[in-house]
């Protein structure tokens, strides 16, 4: 565990964003952002024309109930095997698959990915369907890059270290 810890360490050097490092950045007077804000305020004008419910038909994807469904079967686990993997309960489990548009946390969502043993880009692929994404500005998100990186998909592990940096642990 102790090897796990420096490694895991390092890579946060290497990948944490600091969000207020960020927020200042975007704060001064660049020039091309603010050229970039004023070009959003016209477009956005013009956007009304735009017939959204067609867009919307012709670029819907999975949702997050409906992308669980198919990575399970796809996985060729049994559901309970992965629901208990990401310490969610049958009943929660039921609701996720009986509910088309359900709305998961992100925790529940990254804890299924954990379970399911998805990698970097299915993980997000799955979060996206939840409306989420794992960034490198917040440190959970980038402990659990490094895990699936790693192909760690220990859940029981990846909560300790998440709580050993004060981070709000998954599905506990």
């Amino acid at each position: 565990m102790e090897d796990l810890r420096l490694e895991l360490e390092r890579y946060i050097a290497e990948n944490f964003v600091d969000e207020n490092l960020i927020l200042q950045d975007l704060s001064k007077d660049d020039g091309p952002l603010d050229e970039a804000i004023k070009m959003l305020g016209v477009l956005s004008a013009g956007a009304a024309a735009i017939n959204f419910s067609k867009l919307f038909d012709n670029a819907r994807s999975e949702t997050f109930s409906e992308m669980i469904r198919r990575l399970i079967r796809e996985s060729g686990k049994q559901n309970s095997e992965v629901y208990a993997r990401a310490n969610v309960t049958r009943q929660h489990f039921s609701k996720i698959c009986k509910v088309n548009d359900y709305q998961p946390s992100k925790s529940t969502a990254i804890a299924f990915a954990i379970a399911l043993n998805l990698d970097y880009k299915k993980t997000q692929a799955l979060l996206a369907s939840a409306g989420y994404t794992l960034t490198k500005s917040k440190l959970a998100d980038v402990i659990v890059m490094f895990f699936i990186e790693r192909g760690i998909f220990d859940i029981d592990c990846l909560n300790q270290c998440l709580y050993e940096y004060d981070q709000p642990t998954l599905n506990d």
